[in-house]
């Protein structure tokens, strides 16, 4: 029976996987902290994907898995606070509502599920896109950006400010509230009748121990240099766009730390031994 419980548990992982689909060529949010014009420019000028995949060992899908739950759990205490706004999907008719929880839908049914807000950013030429967490409602409405990372015990003891990936992901969904951002789920929404706030954020850490106080909460400024870095980068792939001359390259050699996590690490080591 122990066999048995086990294959079916395992069964259902079958097939997940870690990455962006290779179809998917989109600038994400997480992929701002070490974006690449040059190789963003040379996948979409040559047909090759941009984003890679891979499939999860067990382990990693559980430790995923527990991860999303973590950020539910979050997402269900701002919601019983009476201060989650964001994307609200009817479970019955499938509409969409933006804001603070409905009471109730026009289709009549009383039942929904909240969802990631969409961000999209089409202001260079080629689509930046995230996925919020959730929306906090401060003080005289002001919609706050959050973002909620589960974190191992150890690492959650010493923690006394945010990482940094997790800051610029942050910083980076601020700075495209400040930009002509569009909600693609809603396109029919006025932003400027939106109040968000920009100047900071949250990012909430939960540990997965059990503690005695098990939440850690930072508030996140914008990080210019991060923010300046980013639009440097991106109209350096706008004028891609514009041109069609693949922009230069940013790493010095093959063992540069941007060479090493490039999408297009074969390609561009190749070009950089080449030369």
């Amino acid at each position: 029976m122990h066999d048995y419980a086990l294959q079916k548990i395992r069964s259902t992982y079958k097939g997940e996987k870690l990455g962006r689909p290779k179809t998917d060529n989109q600038i994400h949010v997480t992929d701002l902290g070490s974006f690449c014009p040059r190789a963003l420019a040379i996948c979409l000028r040559d047909k090759i994907p941009y984003h890679t995949e891979s499939y999860l060992p067990l382990g990693l899908s559980v430790t995923f898995e527990i991860g999303r739950m973590v950020q539910s759990l979050v997402v269900r205490r701002l919601q019983s606070a009476g201060v989650l706004w964001g994307s609200w999907k009817c479970v019955v008719c499938k509409k969409l509502v933006l804001g603070v929880r409905p009471t109730k839908c026009i289709c009549g049914a009383n039942l929904y599920v909240y969802q990631d807000t969409a961000l999209c950013l089409d202001t260079y030429g080629h689509p930046v896109v995230g996925h919020v967490d959730a929306f906090m409602m401060y003080l005289n409405n002001l919609i706050i950006p959050v973002e909620v990372k589960s974190i191992k015990p150890d690492a959650f003891e010493v923690l006394t400010e945010p990482q940094p990936d997790h800051r610029g992901q942050l910083s980076h969904y601020l700075w495209m509230l400040t930009k002509r951002v569009q909600l693609p789920d809603f396109s029919g929404v006025k932003l400027s009748t939106l109040k968000f706030g920009v100047e900071k954020g949250v990012i909430i850490y939960v540990c997965k121990l059990q503690k005695k106080m098990p939440y850690k909460i930072f508030e996140v400024v914008p990080d210019p240099i991060i923010i300046g870095e980013t639009e440097k980068n991106l109209n350096k792939f706008k004028r891609f766009t514009k041109s069609n001359v693949i922009p230069k390259r940013l790493c010095k050699n093959p063992g540069a730390l941007l060479a090493r996590k490039c999408t297009r690490s074969e390609e561009h080591t190749s070009e950089l031994q080449s030369h």
